[in-house]
Formats: C-alpha cells, sequence, structure tokens
C-alpha cells in the first residue's frame, strides 16, 4: 500500500512539473513595429538591465523566453539603426513590460529613415523568433537556405523569365571559410508566381552536393573571384535566344588583382564559363549595374559607380573589344592632361582609349588644381544642408512614376556611418545633371555598401521602389557584430510620393535666353544651353514654396509672380524676410538684370549677364543653386535628353 501511494506522489509531481515546464516553455512575444505602417521592423535591438541583448527577425518577433525573467517585470531598452524609440524622463529609450509565459508586449518605434526596412533577404533565422511563437512565415525557407549564413554585394538581372540573383563571398555554418567563387540563386517574378516583394523573395539556390551554395563561376588559382557588370546580348549560336554576361575578376587584395575577364552563362550547367580576358592595369571593362540606352538607334551599355561614365555597343563582339569603349571625360584623348577650349572652359566628350573621369579621379584632379570644384560633371549635395556627398556605387534607373531617372547612392566619408549613408537622387538624364540629394537610411557607425535597386520589383507603377545592400561590420568603427544580419543582405522599400523625395529640379537656360524644365524643352535639345539653378516641379508637392511664372520669349522673356490662372514655370522660395528662417542657408537669390534699352535677363546672384547690366535691389525669389559649371549642364543635357531607355529589368 506505501509503494502504491509513493508511486501516486511520483506520478503527481511528474505532471505538475511537466505542466509547470510546460507554461514556463511558452515564449513571450514582443513585437517592434514601425510608429507609422504598424509594420514589423527588423534588426531591432533590446537589451535588458544585465545587458542580455536579443534582436527582432525580418517580421520585428522577438521570442522572449529567458530563465529567471520569466513572471517578473523586464525593462528593455531599445536601438536601430534608423529608428528611435521615445526617451523618458531619464532620456533613457526603452520601457518596461510584465512578462508572462505565453504573453505579449508592442513596443512602436519612430522611423527616421525615409525608407522603410523590410526583411533580411539572406543568411540564416530570418524568422526563426516567429517561428519559435508558431508564426507562419512568409518565405518557404525562414531559417536557413542553402546553408547560407552570409553573403556579400548582390548583383541581378532578369534572364530566361527568373530573375538572377549572384553575390560574392558567402559564409556557412560549417567551416569560417566557404565558397568564394560567387554564389547564385533564381527566383520568380512577382505576378508570375513569385512573391509581393513586400513580403519577401523565395530564393532557390544553386548549390552542390553537400546543400551548400556553390560555386557559379570556378576559375583555378588562388584567391576569391567576384562578378558583376550583368548584361544581355543576342546569342549568335542560337538565335532568338540571348546570352548572359558578366565582368569578373579573381581577387588578389581589394586594391590588387591576378586577371579580370568576360564570361558568359552556360544553360546547360547553371555556371558562367570565361570566354575573354582583359588586361588587370585597365579599367576599360563592363562593371557596376548596367544601363541599356538607344544612342542614335543603336542599343549600348552604360557603366557607372553610379552614374554612367563609359559605354559600348551592346554585341558580343563590342563587348570583348576594349577599342570599341568610350568614357565621358575631360581628358585629351589618350592622355590625362584637362582639356579646355579657347575660352578656357573645360570640355567632356566621349573619348576611345582615354580614362574616365569618376568619383575618385574627379577628386584627385580638383585636389591637384587641374579641375575646379565647379567643373565636375556630376556634383551630389546634400538637399538639407548644401554640403557635397561623395558617391561610392550605387545604381540608377528610370523611373515611370517620377518620370526622371532615379539613383541610389551609397556616400563615401559619410556620417555617423563611413560607409553605410543611402541617399536619393533624381535627374532628367543618366548622365545628369546629378546634383541635388536626401539621405533615406542612416547606419550608427556600421556599413551597408554596394546598395542596388531592383526595378523588376517596384510597384504601382514606380511609386514604391525596392533596394537591398550588405549589411556589415567591415569598414566600419564597430567593435559588435549584429547576430545572424552582419554581412548579409537586407531589402529595404522607398515610397516616392512621400514629398521628401521630391527634390529641385534643373532649370535650363535655352538659346534665346528663356528658362525651362525638362517637359518644356521636347525634343529640341540643341536649343539647351546650360542650367541656371534648381527649382521645384509643378508636378511635386509645392507647399510652402512660391509660385513663379514665365512670360513671353527670347528678347521679351520675362518672369512673374502673378500668372492669371496659367501653370506655373516652376516653383521657389519666397524672398521675404519673414520666410528667411525657412530657407536653407545655401539657397540663393534669383535676380531681375535690366539693361539701358530696357532689356531683362534673370540670373542667380553673382552669375549676372556681364557688362551694362544692373542688378535688381529685391531678389524676385529664392532657389537652389547649381555648384557645376552651366556649359558643362548644357552638355550633359544634350548628350543626356535624347537616351531612350531600354526596359531590360536590370
Amino acid at each position: 500500500m506505501r509503494r502504491i501511494w509513493m508511486l501516486g506522489i511520483v506520478l503527481l509531481l511528474s505532471v505538475c512539473a511537466q505542466s509547470a515546464h510546460g507554461q514556463q516553455g511558452k515564449p513571450f512575444r514582443i513585437l517592434v513595429r514601425d510608429a507609422q505602417t504598424k509594420r514589423g521592423v527588423p534588426m531591432v535591438k533590446l537589451t535588458t538591465t544585465n545587458n542580455i541583448t536579443f534582436i527582432t527577425d525580418s517580421a520585428g518577433m522577438i521570442a522572449f523566453d529567458e530563465p529567471g525573467m520569466m513572471n517578473t517585470r523586464v525593462h528593455f531598452t531599445v536601438e536601430s539603426h534608423g529608428y528611435l524609440f521615445p526617451e523618458d524622463g531619464f532620456k533613457i529609450r526603452g520601457k518596461a513590460v510584465n512578462i508572462t509565459p505565453g504573453g505579449s508586449a508592442t513596443f512602436d518605434i519612430q522611423r527616421v529613415n525615409i525608407a522603410e526596412r523590410l526583411y533580411r533577404v539572406t543568411g540564416g533565422g530570418q524568422y526563426r523568433d516567429s517561428l519559435m511563437l508558431g508564426d507562419d512565415a512568409p518565405i518557404e525557407a525562414p531559417v536557413i537556405n542553402g546553408l547560407v549564413s552570409g553573403q556579400d554585394s548582390v548583383q541581378t538581372i532578369v534572364y530566361d523569365g527568373l530573375i538572377r540573383w549572384f553575390w560574392g563571398d558567402t559564409g556557412r555554418p560549417a567551416y569560417p571559410l566557404g565558397n568564394f567563387e560567387a554564389s547564385g540563386a533564381v527566383s520568380e517574378l512577382p505576378g508570375k508566381g513569385g512573391l509581393d516583394p513586400s513580403a519577401g523573395i523565395n530564393l532557390q539556390y544553386f548549390v552542390g552536393t553537400d546543400g551548400f551554395s556553390r560555386p557559379m563561376i570556378p576559375i583555378d588559382g588562388p584567391g576569391p573571384v567576384w562578378l558583376d557588370g550583368l548584361m544581355t546580348v543576342p546569342d549568335q549560336t542560337h538565335p532568338g535566344r540571348e546570352l548572359l554576361l558578366c565582368h569578373w575578376v579573381r581577387v588578389k587584395t581589394l586594391g590588387e588583382m591576378h586577371e579580370r575577364g568576360l564570361a558568359a552563362y552556360d544553360d546547360a550547367t547553371d555556371r558562367f564559363k570565361p570566354i575573354a580576358s582583359y588586361p588587370t592595369d585597365s579599367e576599360v571593362h563592363p562593371s557596376g549595374h548596367p544601363i541599356a540606352l538607344m544612342t542614335d538607334g543603336k542599343r549600348m551599355y552604360y557603366f557607372g559607380a553610379p552614374f554612367p561614365f563609359m559605354r559600348v555597343p551592346a554585341t558580343l563582339e563590342a563587348i570583348k573589344d576594349q577599342d570599341s569603349y568610350t568614357t565621358l571625360t575631360a581628358y585629351k584623348e589618350g592622355t590625362h592632361d584637362i582639356q579646355r577650349d579657347a575660352d578656357g572652359h573645360i570640355v567632356y566628350d566621349w573619348k576611345a582609349n582615354t580614362e574616365g573621369l569618376h568619383t575618385l579621379r574627379l577628386a584627385r584632379a580638383e585636389q591637384d588644381r587641374e579641375i575646379g570644384p565647379d567643373e565636375w560633371w556630376f556634383d551630389i549635395r546634400d538637399v538639407e544642408t548644401g554640403d557635397r556627398v561623395l558617391p561610392h556605387g550605387g545604381s540608377v534607373a528610370w523611373n515611370p512614376y517620377r518620370q526622371r531617372w532615379v539613383a541610389i547612392i551609397l556616400q563615401t566619408f559619410g556620417e555617423p556611418s563611413f560607409l553605410g549613408e543611402i541617399w536619393y537622387a533624381e535627374a532628367d538624364t543618366p548622365l545628369g545633371p546629378w546634383v541635388w540629394a536626401r539621405r533615406v537610411v542612416t547606419h550608427d557607425h556600421y556599413s551597408f555598401y554596394n546598395p542596388k535597386h531592383h526595378p523588376f520589383l517596384d510597384q504601382d507603377g514606380g511609386r514604391l521602389i525596392y533596394f537591398e545592400g550588405t549589411y556589415t561590420s567591415t569598414f566600419s568603427a564597430t567593435d559588435t557584430k549584429t547576430p545572424r544580419y552582419d554581412y548579409n543582405q537586407i531589402m529595404y522599400r522607398l515610397s516616392l510620393d512621400d514629398s521628401r523625395t521630391h527634390l529641385p529640379a534643373p532649370v535650363y537656360v535655352l538659346e534665346e535666353g528663356d528658362f525651362s524644365l525638362r517637359r518644356g524643352i521636347g525634343n529640341d535639345v540643341n536649343e539647351v544651353r546650360g542650367v541656371a539653378f534648381f527649382a521645384i516641379s509643378p508636378q511635386d508637392t509645392t507647399n510652402g514654396y512660391i509660385a513663379v511664372y514665365g512670360n513671353g520669349s527670347g528678347q521679351s522673356f520675362s518672369l512673374s509672380l502673378e500668372g492669371a490662372g496659367n501653370e506655373a514655370l516652376f516653383y521657389a522660395m519666397p524672398a521675404n524676410d519673414a520666410d528667411a528662417g525657412e530657407r536653407p542657408s545655401y539657397a540663393i537669390g534669383l535676380y531681375a538684370y535690366r539693361r539701358g534699352d530696357g532689356a531683362v535677363r534673370y540670373a542667380v546672384d553673382g552669375a549676372g549677364p556681364g557688362t551694362g547690366w544692373k542688378r535688381g535691389e529685391d531678389p524676385l525669389c529664392f532657389v537652389w543653386p547649381n555648384p557645376l559649371n552651366s556649359a558643362v549642364c548644357g552638355v550633359l543635357a544634350r548628350e543626356g535628353l535624347p537616351l531612350h531607355f531600354e526596359n531590360t529589368d536590370h
């Protein structure tokens, strides 16, 4: 009897223990969401008072099940790049919640970024916490895919009806060293079997027998193999089909290489195979994220970082032949001497066998006083401060919603991150003029490099655009790597109906002295002489600005703040002192200049028409200055406006 009684006690204790364990084992749900959109925010760090750190997954979820902290009140500080949690009275950004097994709490976080962080594209554990909480994930492989734990720098193209994804060095769980000969995957296009891009990407990796992402361009020899410059050309051996090409390099160090060349995609093996070599000491080769354009009836590829300064006919023969490439440059052909006209003005033109002028070379030429600060062919400026932003990669694409070319730009020597500040800019042509930009993503001393806009994912006619980049501690000042997120791709979405993305547009000077925005020029691009200044287009958000009307043309052209019901030529900042505090400090006055015979011309302060013209005392309005040489802008406009975009779905 005693044995039966003891057995009953043991069974009862076992049942109670299992019940207690079952309740204790149910995690506490924490959702961190965007206060504006109510969508979960990935990569938000929550830290307890004893420095236990938790990071939200791609759905903004944390499954909290810390022993010793259940059934008690726990305070979390809340931090995330480009987002801020409200401060309390002690300036601590965080809050305390009562933790109970199976309970939940929601943290609303304010977005500082203009772009929304959506999800992590690569690496393990994207939806780890969501699954632990019993939630469904939107993608087919929510915790590991292709055994990929980390992946560097995306390249994409639509080829043979599928999105082709390629990356550089790829990490794995099994060993610190992974795949260093490029990785690849495919996914279906949205609306054609693919997910809505706001939900995620179902990547189907090319894997080896071990299940790990395999090399896409195996080349014998030491050093990693990287690829970029994805293009398609007619396949001469299979009429009616395309041939997928890429530029590749076998790397020795970041600044040195063993070899480089051109490769073609083999559909039978789903691998790239080298077909040509390029000299390692030459910059004349495909690179970056090419744009296909029609130039004088000929299909051409344009290359840049991000702004296009090199081009080649879109044929296999031309791409293999370095003599077929031309660069946008101010060097005299075949030299490093700056070319100027008889009046001393810098001369930009397309030339063969001559190095192009990209960011680094322009900065060096200015430092060496070979060119002036206004003689760059692009000059990205912060629309809030007027400060120069040095581009270091990105991509350019035509946007049908804005009817302009848009650029996603990585800044170098940025603040607070050296290589983690992302900017949005617009231009009338792929060549520019690229000037005013706004920061859309920031990072706190962490890198986010090699951003890529994906036009094939854009929605609502281009109103919503999607871009991603590599989030990594490399080249940053941080000592702590973000678990699971570091060295992986993170997707963002930017809404182009947000008025903060509506940037000043160039106001062109025409042959007779008239002013016009792009839409007023039509096809008569030879009339363009330069860019006088920048202003707000009537099609954009005009709140807080004043309308400026154009009247007459040629010798009778005039500007007025009254238009009698006509559409404004452009919008500008008011000139009255009451609004001076709202103007950026760099804004410049637009004045009327009058001659003795009654003729009138308009120009910004300091750029009047010359001798014999008297400036009015008060400005008509204030506008955004053009930091570039006006004549250079005229060349860019005459070259760039006739270019026709070809939708290649890069």
